[in-house]
């Protein structure tokens, strides 16, 4: 079962991270433990009032679009993050660092509640009823015809929410099968490696995909 909180992992290391989204709320949450004592933990923002770092690695995130804080799963105020959406286009980006570069492994996990109602088309940035929206993104920023690196999706589907992550300029590819209902929080990690994706959702593995990853793509 993967961490439940938001974190980047580094089983080697990683690279430059992008933190985007379109949704209506999008949350990286502070775990009831010490970031600092989670061995390959190489980020980890809870966005308590600030985009600041919690390990002692000091890779802060820059906020593009002036989003706000809002309320979390839990009712607390300015514990998450707020992302406008489609036509109002605000992200995350953490700058690269040496503690963020990947060579074989790496997990993003995170909490996310997404509003359903529009998305993006990928090729040419328009709104669209069915178009996706970008959770992160390492290397690029999820859109595009073939973006480059890591990205982890979700989209709409008669209603529902689906979950998928994309790899190597549009070469690698897997969702899940199982639909959730949307407007609703979930915690989502992405475990990847050289060779497999896996997803958990709600704790849950719902996702094992062969794939053969290229960490040397994302980290640029």
């Amino acid at each position: 079962m993967p961490p439940l909180s938001t974190r980047l992992y580094s089983h080697s290391r990683q690279t430059s991270f992008w933190a985007q989204s379109l949704a209506l709320a999008f949350c990286l949450l502070l775990a009831a433990f010490s970031a600092q004592s989670q061995p390959g933990l190489v980020a980890h923002y809870s966005f308590n009032g600030v985009f600041s770092d919690q390990t002692a690695n000091g890779n802060p995130a820059i906020a593009t679009g002036n989003p706000a804080f809002t309320t979390d799963r839990n009712g607390q105020a300015s514990r998450a993050i707020s992302l406008g959406g489609c036509n109002n286009s605000q992200f995350l980006r953490v700058p690269i660092s040496a503690s963020l570069q990947a060579s074989d492994a790496m997990t993003v996990a995170f909490w996310a509640k997404v509003d359903l109602a529009s998305g993006m088309d990928p090729s040419d940035g328009t709104c669209t009823a069915n178009g996706r929206q970008v959770f992160f993104a390492k290397a690029g920023d999820g859109f595009g015809g073939s973006p480059p690196g890591f990205q982890g999706l979700t989209y709409q589907s008669e209603g529902q929410q689906r979950v998928s992550f994309e790899a190597n300029a549009g070469q690698v590819g897997a969702t899940t099968s199982r639909e959730l209902p949307g407007n609703t929080w979930h915690h989502c990690a992405y475990v990847l490696t050289t060779t497999e994706i896996k997803l958990y959702i709600d704790a849950q593995l719902v996702l094992t995909s062969p794939a053969a990853l290229s960490f040397a793509e994302a980290n640029q």
